[in-house]
């Protein structure tokens, strides 16, 4: 059911709280290795904020797994899904006219996706799912664009979570000092209260603070309901109160790295790097402070008030007169030991690396690796990120798709079975999930491999059915059905090259019939 503003306000506040006990292991993540950003705390736009940084080895890395969950997951290069029917179609036949249709569907939404700026807006969410979490919203595009997508920023987000799987349900949005005047340009159907009116009659540049929120009503169970509503703090009014249906009908995309049991928030890999992030910063503060007194040096000089410390200075070809039988200024070495300190930080500085898949193929200078053992690279960041590319799977790319469709339906441009995953399923093809696959790949080849090699090519028609192993490899290797000969050419071009061999059978060169026949 729909809730008043004051409820809705209630609901929030609620979720705010929650969140406020994450938020000091977030901004410390922020202060380390995203000093650029927008914080959880309040600060001034252009300040310094990077003075506490004095390692930079997580900022390199992030963008390394950023750079690396692209290309792994979601590359701009390459379709990386697949729409494909679902279970519930069962006949051989309509199963591959329907791939057949989806595939050109699959081409026109990802052809919509390219045309977009999708590609900007996912370095942001995978920025976000280092940290755990993110909130991608979804919507129509402009300016001749079939979509747009926009990345939220985390301190603007609160979620909470609802329904019986206890999943993430309520999401809220603040947008800080609205110009009043402004919100009908942004939402055309909104309602403005006779106080926010008069308010912004008083002033044109008057500001109200605004929340945005999209739940879903579970007394709906069969076809999902999802609430969007907009209400304005200064009055708590509703100035949008809509409603839509169906799956794909919620604005809102929140992925997640991984979760821990009973929290709402994921937990990505900087969380994971975060001690040994501190230690590196720690470690090389400390090796810069005791550089510092390595080349500057550290002095000593007896107290008998000959010489004034205050006005002694450290330069280059000063001369400084002593007193007979003084030792005046004495250099003091330090007791540091600078290769513990490098032990303690490259060991460090590998963790945050391996905490964030960031490993590379070693020097330039250094032999070529080969394809042998980049695919076996592949296949191993793959096995490493089974769990969280899953998630990201269920909870971004599902989800993104059938938004996608349920956008571009209401459009009146597709008109297509449900994106289920019953009628309709979605397939990954990104180079990590089929990394995933070639394993089940390699399986079927050494099966059929080792048929053939115990039987022969002969004995493998017997026990090897051809026609089903090259559409399961079709299927594994996620072919386009238009690239692989339905089952009646199949048929056709069979007898068509036996009726060619028998025609051969009955002449022999010159155009002589056959000896069998020249003999009658």
């Amino acid at each position: 059911m729909k809730l008043t503003g004051p409820q809705l306000l209630k609901r929030f506040s609620k979720a705010k709280q929650g969140r406020s006990n994450w938020e000091d292991l977030w901004q410390d993540i922020y202060d380390l290795v995203l000093p650029a950003r927008e914080g959880f705390y309040e600060t001034t736009p252009g300040e310094e904020r990077n003075e506490e940084i004095f390692d930079e080895t997580a900022l390199v890395s992030l963008a390394d797994f950023v750079s690396r969950i692209h290309q792994g997951v979601i590359p701009a290069h390459l379709m990386w899904f697949r729409l494909e029917p679902g279970p519930e179609i069962q006949d051989p036949q309509e199963r591959k006219q329907l791939q057949e249709q989806l595939d050109v569907v699959g081409a026109f939404i990802w052809d919509a996706i390219v045309n977009s700026n999708f590609v900007n807006e996912a370095q942001e969410v995978l920025t976000d799912i280092a940290i755990g979490w993110s909130t991608l919203i979804i919507d129509d595009g402009i300016d001749g664009k079939l979509l747009s997508f926009k990345c939220v920023p985390q301190c603007q987000t609160f979620w909470d979570v609802g329904g019986p799987n206890r999943e993430v349900d309520g999401v809220f949005r603040v947008r800080y000092k609205t110009k009043i005047n402004d919100i009908k340009y942004i939402w055309p159907d909104a309602k403005i209260s006779d106080a926010l009116q008069a308010k912004a009659d008083g002033d044109p540049d008057a500001e109200t603070n605004l929340v945005e929120a999209s739940y879903r009503n579970w007394s709906e169970k069969r076809t999902p309901e999802y609430c969007y509503q907009i209400v304005a703090g200064e009055d708590k009014s509703l100035v949008i109160d809509d409603y839509e249906r169906g799956l794909g009908a919620r604005p809102y995309v929140t992925p997640r790295w991984s979760v821990a049991a009973g929290e709402v928030y994921g937990r990505g890999p900087l969380v994971s790097a975060l001690p040994a992030i501190r230690t590196t910063n720690l470690v090389t503060e400390m090796i810069l402070e005791n550089s510092q007194m390595a080349i500057s040096g550290l002095w000593q000089v007896d107290d008998d008030g000959s010489i004034n410390v205050d006005n002694v200075e450290i330069v280059p070809g000063a001369v400084y007169a002593r007193p007979p039988d003084s030792r005046g200024l004495e250099r003091t070495d330090s007791p540091s030991n600078f290769n513990v300190a490098d032990i303690v930080l490259s060991q460090q500085q590998e963790n945050i690396r391996k905490a964030l898949f960031a490993q590379n193929l070693g020097p330039l200078n250094q032999t070529p690796r080969s394809a042998t053992e980049i695919q076996a690279r592949m296949q191993d960041l793959a096995e490493q990120t089974a769990g969280p590319s899953g998630r990201l799977k269920v909870e971004w790319l599902d989800k993104m798709i059938q938004r996608i469709v349920w956008l571009l339906t209401r459009q009146g441009i597709l008109e297509m079975p449900k994106v289920d995953g019953r009628e309709v399923r979605i397939i990954a093809k990104s180079p990590l999930a089929r990394a995933q696959k070639f394993e089940e790949i390699e399986r079927i080849r050494g099966f059929a491999g080792d048929v053939i090699g115990m039987v022969g090519p002969q004995g493998g028609q017997l026990y090897l059915d051809h026609d089903v192993l090259v559409d399961e490899l079709q299927a594994k290797w996620e072919v386009p059905q238009k690239l692989v000969r339905s089952e009646g050419e199949r048929e056709r071009m069979m007898q068509g090259a036996a009726e060619a061999a028998q025609a051969q059978q009955e002449t022999v060169p010159g155009g002589l019939p056959a000896q069998a026949e020249i003999g009658q």
